[in-house]
């Protein structure tokens, strides 16, 4: 079952093949959310949390417009 609040496991294995697993996909939209930033960094943040914030803020945001589809 798909969790509504973090997309479920970003890269599902097939059943019997461990409980572990991984990133859920909240995480996976949030890490990719950084590496754009790091990538073009023009936005300045004042600490790492602050980054973090926005960066699960935005991961939220792309989880809520998927599960309206």
């Amino acid at each position: 079952m798909i969790d509504k609040h973090t997309g479920g496991p970003a890269f599902p294995v097939p059943a019997g093949c461990g409980e572990d697993q991984g990133m859920t996909l909240l995480d996976y939209f949030a890490g990719q959310w950084l590496a754009g930033y790091i990538a073009n960094p023009g936005i300045g943040f004042e600490t790492r949390e602050d980054e973090a914030i926005v960066a699960y803020a935005v991961a939220d945001a792309m989880l809520k417009e998927r599960n309206k589809r």
